[in-house]
């Protein structure tokens, strides 16, 4: 009847309004195929380039001795296997300390997708330590290559950094993160990663509105949350 009708327009109206400002709905499958195969293409090269430019850097002790550096830096080999290539830990170039902040970025990503108010204290520490020593093994690196690295990775992400920006997008609205802190960390992602990220979020938006779309108070209330908003 009449509650029907108003329900259907009030989901058009918010289907639209989603489209205007997070894009239409994707096939992400396709999607991200789409995304690696432009990244590979586009960024790839000079990603190469710089990586292959830098040999056997130095990172102080400062930065190396701290334990969520020394434990990303046991799992570069592996992960670096894992994507086809080979690192060396005696002769730690710029593509191995890549494979350092790739392991610090997916244990980041795990803890930010729990939500910090949902973090036990040792692991919120946790994360503020992996965070703060993330930025100063960048910095450095930063330094050392004079911004060269810092140009490359905001242009290059591999297929499943995108993947995993997707299902960080797909889980702002359900954790308790700050909406800074979700800005800051989606801010500090490459920027093929920040378009997965907002496409993982308009896809759980229409999910959930979609859930509660018949039921006008449940609508505004998630709606109406400041972190959503």
């Amino acid at each position: 009847g009449a509650r029907h009708d108003r329900a259907a327009r009030a989901a058009e109206r918010i289907g639209k309004t989603i489209d205007t400002h997070l894009g239409p709905s994707e096939n992400v499958v396709q999607l991200l195929d789409k995304v690696d195969n432009l990244v590979q293409q586009q960024a790839g090269p000079a990603y190469k380039q710089v990586m292959s430019k830098y040999g056997n850097i130095a990172i102080p002790d400062q930065i190396t001795n701290r334990p969520a550096v020394k434990s990303a830096m046991n799992q570069a080999e592996g992960i670096a296997a894992n994507y086809g290539e080979k690192v060396s830990v005696t002769a730690p170039d710029l593509r191995y300390w890549d494979y350092v902040k790739k392991a610090m970025d997916h244990r980041i990503n795990g803890l930010m997708r729990s939500g910090v108010d949902d973090l036990s204290s040792s692991q919120k520490a946790d994360l503020g330590g992996l965070m703060n020593a993330k930025q100063a093994l960048l910095s450095h690196l930063d330094n050392v290559t004079q911004g060269e690295y810092k140009n490359a990775r905001s242009i290059a992400a591999t297929k499943p950094e995108l993947h995993e920006a997707f299902e960080f997008g797909q889980s702002i609205f359900n954790s308790k993160l700050l909406p800074e802190e979700v800005s800051a960390h989606i801010g500090s992602l490459p920027i093929p990663s920040q378009v997965m990220a907002q496409i993982g979020a308009r896809r759980e938006l229409e999910r959930t509105l979609s859930n509660v779309r018949n039921e006008g108070a449940k609508a505004r209330n998630f709606l109406d949350t400041n972190n959503n908003i």
